[in-house]
């Protein structure tokens, strides 16, 4: 889970990683980012990504929420946040990739994302 800027690491194959969330096109993601997946979506030989999100972080996320006596402080309940919407990058042949979130889910209302399932599930 990550609030802010997700991140993309590639493995160096020696135990390391490297960050190449700039150098593939991925560093316009500001959200409250909960899970994420490397698929084939659309079908076309190469990896795509989608984010799952959860709260949108336009609204203030650090103020204190607090029980009904008005004194204790507690975590806010996220319907207390607007909801935030998931976002889809198309993988491109120069292995970067390219936001297609209005493209592919231009019916798709925001919700408070916190997993991803990913299959060939039309039988």
């Amino acid at each position: 889970m990550n609030a802010g800027m997700n991140r993309l690491l590639r493995n160096n194959g020696d135990g390391s990683f490297t960050d190449v969330t700039v150098n593939v096109g991925l560093d316009s993601d500001n959200a409250w980012g909960t899970s994420g997946v490397i698929a084939d979506i659309d079908g076309d030989g190469l990896c795509d990504l989608v984010a799952a999100n959860y709260c949108d972080l336009e609204q203030p996320v650090d103020q204190p929420c607090f029980e009904s006596d008005g004194t204790t402080e507690v975590s806010c309940h996220p319907l207390r946040f607007r909801a935030d919407g998931d976002r889809f990058w198309k993988g491109t042949p120069e292995g970067r990739f390219v936001d297609v979130t209005d493209d592919w889910c231009a019916d798709h209302s925001p919700g408070r994302g916190l997993g991803l399932l990913v299959g060939k599930l039309d039988g």
